[in-house]
């Protein structure tokens, strides 16, 4: 069979069979013809487009016009499918979002509440962050701004957490990119933050603001986390 849609004409046959294979596999063998619902349905086509076509990489602005679809709709719809879908396992999950954080720009969004925020543009790897943020407080996440919001402390937190998993409980083969994305995100939170801010952590943190000053305090017990930040300081 030969596609000749504008947006598998140029995708590998081999693409194009996993993607009609897909189709049969969610759509007929487990539901059989007319169970799924029509959002349903839509949440596997965009799945499988994204993960055969665009070889798992997530740009809804892109995305939204080859699937003429709004921003929020396709976000909506893929965050679904990662649910009813994806077969992921949690390490492989925290590789895609720690290569996203490594590539990111962290921002300071309040010294006096020691809080940063970055962007993550994929909806559907949210629930894993989220999932180990639980253990050691809160965050707030915008889907339209793509935007997360978190305490310093608790980001730390969540990503010495993530390197004890990785030795242990995370089923992955992926343990070098974990540990090598986390280190370029640490560094990427530590160099967001002013120059004169970091030369006084450095030295003596005191006359920084409370939170912030904790965050780095706390910091120096984590031991994975201090032997990397303590470097870039």
């Amino acid at each position: 069979m030969e596609f000749t849609s504008e947006l598998l004409v140029n995708v590998s046959k081999e693409k194009q069979s996993e993607i009609l294979n897909g189709i049969f596999n969610y759509y007929i063998e487990q539901n059989g013809v007319g169970a799924m619902s029509k959002s349903d349905f839509d949440a596997l086509v965009v799945y499988l487009y994204v993960q055969h076509v665009k070889k798992a990489k997530f740009d809804s602005f892109e995305l939204s016009g080859e699937l003429k679809l709004t921003e929020s709709r396709l976000k909506g719809l893929y965050e679904k499918a990662e649910i009813k879908f994806s077969q992921i396992e949690e390490g492989d999950a925290w590789v895609e979002l720690l290569k996203i954080m490594s590539n990111t720009k962290f921002e300071v969004e309040s010294l006096e509440k020691g809080q940063v925020h970055f962007k993550l543009d994929n909806p559907a790897l949210y629930r894993y962050f989220q999932k180990r943020i639980r253990e050691f407080g809160t965050a707030k996440y915008s889907k339209g701004e793509e935007r997360v919001t978190i305490s310093l402390l608790t980001l730390f937190e969540v990503l010495e957490r993530v390197d004890e998993l990785s030795e242990s409980e995370f089923k992955t083969r992926s343990l070098d990119d974990i540990k090598k994305n986390r280190e370029a995100t640490l560094k990427k939170i530590v160099t967001s933050l002013p120059k004169k801010t970091r030369e006084k952590i450095k030295g003596d943190a005191k006359g920084l603001p409370n939170q912030l000053a904790s965050a780095f305090s706390a910091a120096a017990n984590l031991a994975t986390i201090w032997s990397v930040i303590a470097v870039l300081l």
